[in-house]
């Protein structure tokens, strides 16, 4: 703690300075002027005055200027008191005399009797007086002459103090409590008294007060070491900062620190004090922060269960999941109940011209219908058509096979087109629009495991495939807006541009295309690619595989894939030994259709996708088919067995699919209840499929609407499936 009274602009500690600079400063520095050496770079930090405010007001500083009279604080003596023991000054008697009979002031005289007391903080050593030829400042000389005349016969020399000259006990004495000198009425010297040492390294003597008998109580101030005003006590080599509070001495004369050294500033031992609380607190601050980060990362692992305490763990909860049938017991909506509730959805004027038909899927009796028997444009639902007379006619387990075979020519491989439009050209592990599909690379693998010699020519054999590759009914942008490609029996991810974009735009010429990708990957030339055709028997390099047979028409379905569906009525049209074109792939689908029993009156197509605008069926033959395979199963080899995948491959509503976008607002009821095949072209939009009831029971619908715009009658068609959903039309 910084003296009270030492001036601003001195702090109770001195940086270090170069030896030479503090011998220069002795040599060259008057008597005056031993304290104005050496000023610290640091601010008091309890900001006190600059100056002893028991100075002469006005006194000149070290430079010779009047400074203006400051405004000094009230003193507290409590904590001088507590911080400092005083001693006498001097004997009150000899103080007196002296004062009186060494030319100074009288009593009379205010300067000599001033109210109070000035004292000083004892240094740690004894200070010199000037040097001869020097002039002491005023109060200084009043000092020395007071301790002149306490010791007659003094040559005047400069000695150590006898701490008897202050009426204070010898060197190494015992310390009590401060002792009042002198007899009652005395007063002290004025000025600032002579601060001696006691003996002990780095220890401040102690300083008392007498006051004259009239005042009851002293205003004391400890004064900094060499002020201005006089200070002879200080000792020019000891290094002792002016703010260095007066230490407390213990027994021995030793300092209440009991390690300090006479040169050692107090500020630095104050820093050093600084110094260890920092270190203090920035080792708690750490150790907090490890002991939070523990808790939050690593808790448990350090401390168990203390930070993190555990209730005991929940009984297991044991899921039976099980897939059950519908309830046969189900009740079935009546007519009446059923044209009832349809009443009002049916004709909104969104649907325009609607066709449709409800039949209940157990016993096969027709609930609902309006116009089933008419011919209308089925959009989409054409390919139930296609996909029922291939579930019919052709092995479930059936693989579309894409071939390379040798060439006429050394040096020369086939592509030889098998049916598959899923050749996807993506690296293993990139998935195309098409799940499980074949990829190039492995045929590119097998071909090299095969031969050893260099491929110079690639060519692709189309001739699975015949008549035109592009319906005449069909509009010719479809190919360029993502609709269609050109049917060809080999082709890369359907023809699409972008294999992972299902609406990407596709290729004009798609099975060309693939080839010259395989010969790229092969290191062939890519512009001697071009198509022939194989005859007789040949080597087969490469085969790969499609997915099966119900997969395809699972995709085909649910995303309904227009290439695919082509793809699949083809198969049909080889698998019944009819040409494999448009015009034979329609005669195939209705030849097996027929023969399973469904009746084909007012039906008209010329593709298997639905994508013309020309195709026509009925709304009945629609929910005929979707009732056979919703129907109890008449044995592993019946229609219902075979037309099964049809029901878990149509879209879900709101979930999979065309659907997925759908069944929002009113229609939400629905939502994952309503299983269909959505059909939409400009002008005519369709929706065929199965519902639960809201009693259980499960029912089969076609609703074909044409006129109709999408935006419009796509929402509204849902509505009369959720109704379907809602109601027990009883």
């Amino acid at each position: 703690m910084s003296d009270p009274q030492a001036p601003t602009g001195e702090t109770g500690d001195h940086g270090e300075v170069d030896s030479s600079a503090d011998t220069a400063a002795e040599s060259s520095t008057s008597p005056g002027e031993h304290d104005a050496t050496g000023t610290s770079e640091e601010q008091d930090p309890f900001g006190w005055p600059a100056e002893d405010p028991e100075s002469t007001p006005g006194k000149a500083d070290e430079s010779g200027a009047e400074g203006p009279d400051p405004e000094w604080p009230e003193h507290d003596e409590a904590p001088v008191e507590s911080t400092q023991r005083l001693e006498a000054v001097g004997r009150a008697s000899e103080t007196h005399a002296e004062g009186t009979g060494a030319g100074e002031s009288g009593p009379d005289d205010p300067d000599s009797d001033p109210p109070t007391v000035q004292l000083a903080a004892v240094p740690p050593s004894v200070g010199e007086e000037p040097p001869s030829g020097g002039t002491a400042p005023p109060d200084e000389r009043s000092a020395v002459e007071s301790s002149e005349a306490a010791a007659p016969g003094s040559s005047g020399a400069t000695r150590p103090a006898d701490p008897a000259d202050f009426g204070m006990p010898p060197g190494g004495a015992s310390r009590g409590a401060p002792r009042l000198l002198g007899v009652a009425g005395a007063r002290a010297v004025p000025g600032p008294a002579r601060a001696v040492g006691d003996g002990g390294d780095g220890a401040a003597a102690d300083t008392s007060a007498v006051s004259s008998g009239t005042d009851s109580s002293a205003e004391t101030a400890s004064t900094g070491e060499g002020d201005a005003g006089g200070g002879v006590g200080r000792e020019p080599d000891t290094g002792t900062s002016r703010g260095d509070p007066p230490e407390v001495a213990g027994p021995g004369g030793d300092s209440g620190s009991g390690g300090g050294s006479a040169g050692e500033p107090g500020g630095k031992r104050a820093r050093g004090r600084m110094g260890r609380k920092s270190v203090i607190t920035a080792v708690s601050l750490v150790g907090v922060i490890v002991l939070g980060a523990a808790a939050v990362l690593g808790g448990t692992v350090w401390f168990g269960d203390v930070l993190s305490p555990r209730a005991d763990a929940p009984a297991p909860v044991r899921l039976n999941p099980s897939v059950s049938g519908l309830d046969s017991s189900a009740r079935m909506p009546t007519k009446q109940g059923l044209s009832r509730a349809l009443e009002e959805v049916v004709s909104d004027p969104a649907l325009n011209d609607l066709g449709g038909t409800v039949l209940d899927s157990r016993t096969g009796k027709v609930l609902w219908s309006r116009d089933a028997d008419r011919s209308m444009v089925p959009a989409s639902t054409n390919k139930l058509l296609t996909s029922c007379a291939a579930l019919l006619a052709v092995d479930h387990d059936f693989r579309f096979s894409t071939k390379v075979v040798r060439g006429q020519d050394p040096g020369s491989v086939v592509l030889v087109g098998g049916g598959d439009p899923t050749l996807s050209a993506l690296p293993e592990g990139r998935s195309s629009v098409y799940p499980d599909a074949a990829r190039l690379d492995e045929l590119v693998r097998k071909i090299r495991s095969s031969t050893s010699g260099e491929i110079s020519s690639v060519k692709v054999d189309v001739s699975r495939y015949s008549g035109p590759t592009l319906a005449a009914e069909w509009e010719r942008g479809d190919v360029a807006n993502g609709y269609i490609a050109p049917v060809r029996p080999v082709m890369l991810d359907g023809g699409r541009e972008d294999p992972t974009d299902i609406h990407s735009p596709r290729s004009e010429h798609p099975a060309l295309d693939a080839a010259r990708e395989l010969a790229s990957r092969l290191g062939a030339p890519t512009e001697s690619v071009s198509t022939t055709t194989m005859r007789g028997s040949t080597s087969t390099l490469a085969e790969v595989r499609s997915p099966p047979l119900r997969d395809l028409v699972r995709k085909l379905l649910r995303d309904s894939d227009n290439v695919l569906a082509e793809a699949v009525a083809r198969q049909v049209a080889v698998t019944t030994g009819h040409e494999p074109s448009f015009s034979g792939a329609v005669r195939a689908v209705r030849s097996v259709l027929e023969r399973n029993g469904f009746d084909l009156s007012g039906v008209d197509l010329v593709d298997g996708s639905g994508l013309s605008d020309t195709d026509r069926l009925t709304p009945r033959l629609l929910g005929e088919l979707l009732r056979t395979a919703s129907a109890p199963a008449d044995g592993p080899s019946g229609r219902s067995a075979r037309l099964r995948p049809v029901l878990t491959a149509v879209p879900i509503a709101g979930a999979s699919g065309s659907l997925a976008g759908r069944y929002d607002g009113p229609a939400s009821e629905a939502r994952g209840w309503v299983r269909a095949k959505t059909g939409t072209l400009t002008g005519a939009n369709a929706l065929a499929g199965t519902v639960v009831t809201a009693d259980g029971r499960l029912l089969s619908f076609a609703f074909l609407s044409n006129g109709s715009q999408p935006n419009e009658a796509r929402p509204a068609l849902d509505r009369v499936a959720a109704k379907l959903r809602s109601c027990g039309c009883r």
